[in-house]
């Protein structure tokens, strides 16, 4: 194998890591923030992003790495 094609294949082995991961906090965030009411969709916004593993899910696919 060349360096280039381990390279890739790293990169894309972190990538995953880091969206499953993405994944699962921002599970863990939906299931520990109140139910969401359409009548008030920026109330439940504003619920949802106070759980510190949701806002972590939003930021981890962003953070450069």
């Amino acid at each position: 194998m060349t360096m280039s094609l381990n390279i890739g294949i790293g990169l894309a082995l972190v990538c995953s890591v880091f969206t499953q991961l993405a994944f699962l906090y921002r599970h863990r965030g939906a299931n520990a923030a109140a139910r969401v009411d359409a009548r008030h969709p920026l109330r439940s916004g504003r619920e949802l992003l106070a759980h510190a593993g949701s806002r972590l899910a939003w930021q981890l696919p962003y953070s450069p790495g």
